[in-house]
């Protein structure tokens, strides 16, 4: 209680930014229900609050090695969706295991994905059908009770089994498909900000008006206006990390003849390991960026940084553990009763794009994308 009235004196007297305040009640909320690796997750959030991103991200891998459920998970995700750190099978599978074990459905779902993948990555566990399918139904069966509690990451994970065709390795559960339940459940998550609801939202409002015009209609099928909208999530997604969200930009800005900006969000697309946009840079622009997938990992990771630290931007990792960690957080709040105030901070956050700016290191990278350069990671633009 301490730290949530500090968070919100400093967060009404303007002397921290918005995102900064809500780190502080929603780590808060996490790391006392978890009841683990809580000084960890305090010395994170101090140095979110000095504007310190590298020794947050540590400290938040820390806090995942001493078991916070939380973090793990969303390590696993950042790991496997290329969230701000490049994708890294072996890594993914490492935190999806752990967060699994403490029931995480979001976990436990993309542990199903990579059992189910019959040309796995390097690192990544070998084919089992059968594996595959009990993660799988594991996900599914335990998401009810978190959507109850507005859980953001179960809201997420939920939708992924209800989009129609999404993900073909789940068609065969017989879970029936339902285009507007996935929209109220991501629309949700998203407004929690988690990061990988909004692109799965641009997703599901993408797949649908391609199946409608495929029909020779102006609009999707279920949804109508959306492309506007979607292509307003795919950029804020990858603004705060999201390669295939980068990727969805960039497609975006080729498809329509602003060359400079598709190969600005492409290769950062790219240097996170979305091999479309690998592909697009090397087929349409004879630009060649290797994916920095790496072979194996026998022993745990110790930090958050990837193989190639050059690649990776500490603000884009800080702003991916917020985004998928503290949704969690908001849902299991420490005492019964009390005003969500976490939620209306949260919000203020998202509608105000100046406190993200306020947390870069460097505030060049994408407004150099943005402007038609090549964002180098490092700070700077190409």
């Amino acid at each position: 209680m301490r730290i949530r009235r500090a968070a919100k004196a400093l967060h009404h007297a303007g002397c921290i930014p918005v995102m900064a305040a809500f780190v502080l009640l929603a780590g808060e909320t996490f790391a006392s229900a978890a009841g683990q690796g809580e000084n960890s997750i305090d010395i994170a959030l101090q140095a979110l609050t000095d504007k310190r991103p590298v020794d947050a991200n540590a400290a938040f891998a820390k806090a995942a090695m001493e078991g916070n459920a939380a973090v793990q998970g969303a390590l696993g995700v950042m790991y496997y969706d290329g969230i701000g750190v490049p994708v890294d099978a072996a890594k993914a599978f490492y935190w999806l295991s752990k967060a699994d074990a403490q029931g995480r459905p979001e976990a436990s779902y993309r542990l199903g994905l990579m059992y189910g993948n019959s040309d796995p990555l390097a690192g990544a566990p070998a084919f089992d059908r059968q594996t595959s399918d009990n993660y799988l139904a594991k996900a599914w069966n335990g998401l009810d009770p978190l959507i109850k509690k507005n859980d953001a990451m179960a809201e997420a994970t939920a939708a992924r089994f209800l989009i129609p065709d999404y993900d073909s390795i789940t068609d065969h559960l017989g879970i029936p498909k339902d285009a507007a339940l996935a929209e109220r459940l991501l629309k949700a998550a998203a407004a929690q900000g988690d990061i990988d609801a909004m692109e799965m939202l641009a997703t599901l409002y993408d797949l649908d008006r391609d199946k409608g015009r495929a029909q020779g209609r102006r609009d999707g099928l279920v949804f109508k206006d959306t492309e506007k909208e979607a292509l307003g999530l795919h950029e804020r997604a990858g603004l705060l990390g999201h390669s295939r969200a980068m990727e969805r930009v960039g497609k975006y800005f080729s498809d329509t003849g602003d060359d400079k900006k598709a190969v600005a969000w492409l290769t950062a697309a790219a240097k996170l390991g979305d091999r479309y946009a690998s592909t697009r840079l090397s087929q349409r622009y004879g630009i060649s960026i290797g994916t920095p997938f790496a072979d194996s990992y026998s022993e745990p990771p110790e930090t958050v940084a990837g193989t190639k630290a050059g690649d990776i931007d500490p603000v884009l990792v800080s702003m991916a553990i917020v985004g998928l960690v503290m949704a969690i957080a908001i849902a299991n709040p420490a005492t019964e009763g009390e005003p969500s105030a976490d939620t209306e901070l949260y919000a203020d956050r998202l509608r105000d794009e100046r406190n993200y700016w306020e947390m870069r290191q460097s505030q060049d990278d994408f407004a150099c994308a943005i402007g038609g350069g090549t964002p180098n990671w490092g700070g700077g633009c190409d």
